[in-house]
């Protein structure tokens, strides 16, 4: 091959290079967008899970709010506020929320800040074209997300590396439910807020404080320096000494017995003691603050202090509406927004408080308050006791309470200073009416 052979074969090698590393460029570019779209369950989700299964504090905590929350009774309502009738397809969603499906959902929420529902159709039997559903964890869900502004879930994908599953689902064959997450990271927004992160530094604290006092126990005592006075004491001999004084006191028959050591020991302390340390104290403070994030009272955990009868009473309503409704409401927007409103039913699923006794009081008051105004709109008071409104235009129209007149429909006073017994602008009913037929 002559010279500009060899050019030419040369100028086509780079050509084809250029355009293999292009088109390689391109495809990294791809899957590096495509990576950036991904939001991958915190490598935290985990640790939160592991902590709910191995703190006392945090379990007594999440375990209590998710049981408390799945007692609270949900029904079906229709659009004008009636119950449905049994052949609704919302009585087939309602037959799957049970207890036990209510609590893990709830469990999802406290410890991950998320829950995932996945909606599967069923295919084949006597329930074919209906939704059955199942939790996930958020451990394992990646959450596809838009590319551009504004940014949406596209989709979720489903890994599971202990069984090597990996598989994709459609943003409409799940239920999402999160905590609202008010961060920068634009991921992270897509994601929910776990409470147990907000507990970290904390609950590391408290970890370290049982880590200590287990130690102070197993060991009887803090940790110091015991050595030898006798002359020739070299580290050989130190070594020996410690690996037999471990061995002495990991043995449980050798609780509170002396340890025999030849030879003149000496002993200076240099920890503190349990006392100085106050860990009780230290404890109680972190159980208050990990309450205080999930929006409870620690005197619901058998704190005693400033516990009276009374006390009692208002904490626990406090924590129906603080704690346990806000995430019942999540969980009944979340089941009606994205599964009541695809199964061809104009059914609603509501919660209901009727049986809860230290939430009766308020209702009773609000009743009351509602009793005593000389108007009201129907549609209003329903909202004001938590109720749906009513598609019925007149349930938007102010009702005056009987027994009021405007005054220029009204005699003037006669000579004795009593209203006259007329009523000349007012339509006169029979004798179970006296006042008017046409009054409210």
């Amino acid at each position: 091959m002559d010279i500009f052979g060899q050019k030419a074969l040369a100028k086509s090698l780079d050509k084809m290079i250029t355009t293999v590393k292009q088109a390689n460029d391109q495809r990294i570019a791809a899957l590096m967008s495509q990576f950036y779209t991904q939001i991958f369950p915190n490598y935290k989700v985990v640790k939160e899970q592991m902590v709910y299964q191995t703190m006392d504090d945090i379990y007594a905590v999440v375990s209590r709010l998710a049981m408390t929350s799945a007692m609270v009774p949900l029904y079906g309502e229709g659009k004008d506020g009636t119950e449905v009738d049994n052949a609704d397809n919302v009585n087939f969603i309602l037959d799957q929320l049970t207890f036990q499906f209510k609590e893990a959902t709830y469990l999802n929420l406290l410890t991950s800040g998320e829950a995932f529902i996945l909606k599967k159709r069923l295919e084949l039997g006597p329930n074919a074209g209906r939704i059955k559903l199942k939790n996930l964890n958020p451990a394992n869900i990646v959450v596809q997300v838009s590319e551009y502004f504004p940014f949406e879930i596209t989709g979720y994908t489903y890994q599971d590396a202990g069984r090597g599953l990996s598989f994709f689902i459609p943003v409409e064959d799940v239920i999402y439910i999160k905590l609202e997450n008010p961060t920068v990271d634009a991921n992270e927004q897509i994601r929910g807020l776990s409470p147990i992160r907000v507990l970290t530094m904390r609950l590391t604290r408290l970890q370290a404080q049982m880590d200590v006092s287990v130690s102070q126990m197993q060991n009887g005592g803090l940790p110091g320096v015991l050595y030898d006075k006798s002359p020739g004491f070299g580290i050989d001999e130190a070594n020996m000494h410690k690996e037999n004084f471990g061995a002495f006191v990991k043995n449980k028959a050798n609780k509170s017995a002396p340890y025999i050591w030849g030879g003149d020991v000496g002993y200076v302390p240099i920890g503190s003691t349990l006392a100085d340390l106050d860990l009780a104290s230290l404890a109680d403070i972190d159980f208050d603050k990990i309450c205080n994030v999930y929006g409870v009272s620690s005197t619901w955990f058998n704190n005693k202090k400033a516990a009276t009868e009374s006390n009692v009473k208002e904490m626990v309503r406090l924590i129906y509406t603080n704690a346990v409704l806000p995430n019942v409401m999540r969980f009944q927007d979340a089941i009606n927004d994205q599964l009541i409103s695809q199964i061809g039913t104009e059914a609603r699923i509501r919660y209901d408080i009727s049986d809860i006794t230290e939430l009766q009081k308020d209702m009773r008051d609000k009743a009351e308050t509602y009793a005593r105004l000389p108007i009201i709109v129907p549609n209003e008071v329903r909202e004001g006791m938590g109720w749906d409104r009513i598609d019925d235009p007149m349930m938007d129209k102010p009702l005056v309470k009987a027994g009021y007149y405007p005054i220029e429909d009204l005699t003037p006073l006669n000579i004795t200073g009593d209203y006259g017994g007329n009523l000349p602008n007012v339509p006169q009913g029979d004798i179970t009416n006296p006042r008017g037929a046409n009054q409210v």
